[in-house]
């Protein structure tokens, strides 16, 4: 009988001894978990759902900036025809494309062209296929045309900013056969 309770006490303590390693292994896992996963009783934080966000479109702004250019161009289709060699500049403001040619060639403007100033800038403008064309005539010998949509309601201040700044980068350029159009040209709605 003595075998008996020792055998039966073993194996109790085998028993024990088993559940204790299983129980080990739980409390190794819990811990784990509870490590890398942040338990403690801690609220996880939930998170809006991702949205794709659409782009933002820009009806006008308060600067039209030199996509393209400039760059050499034959002949200018608004004028009778020529192969006038001309610079050109597509600037954009906001959804709108205004075009920018300057050439050093004598232009002769069409006598059915309007003259009128913008600001205190003398031009001639037509209008042709929903776009104005205007055109300018420095005093040292060189033009410069615009082409804008016939809706813009920023062309004469971007004639104007556009003369001013092509004037102080030409006044600095150190070669005088470039052309400096200017990156930005700030044109705030007036």
């Amino acid at each position: 009988m003595v075998g008996t309770s020792i055998n039966r006490e073993i194996s109790q303590k085998a028993s024990q001894l088993s559940n204790l390693r299983y129980l080990s292994i739980l409390f190794v896992f819990f811990l784990t978990g509870t490590l890398l996963f942040g338990g403690g009783g801690r609220e996880i934080p939930q998170r809006e759902p991702v949205t794709a966000l659409e782009p933002e479109v820009t009806v006008s702004s308060d600067t039209a900036l030199l996509e393209t250019g400039p760059v050499t161009r034959y002949g200018i289709l608004v004028l009778p025809a020529n192969a006038i060699i001309h610079k050109e500049g597509v600037y954009t403001d906001g959804t709108e494309e205004l075009f920018v040619r300057y050439t050093e060639e004598e232009i002769i403007i069409p006598g059915n062209w309007v003259t009128s100033v913008c600001g205190s800038t003398p031009v001639r403008f037509t209008l042709d296929n929903s776009r104005l064309h205007y055109a300018y005539s420095s005093e040292e010998g060189w033009f410069v045309l615009f082409d804008v949509p016939e809706d813009y309601k920023k062309t004469c201040d971007f004639i104007e900013r556009f003369l001013q700044r092509l004037r102080y980068f030409k006044s600095v350029a150190k070669e005088s056969e470039s052309v400096p159009f200017p990156a930005i040209v700030e044109v705030p709605e007036g």
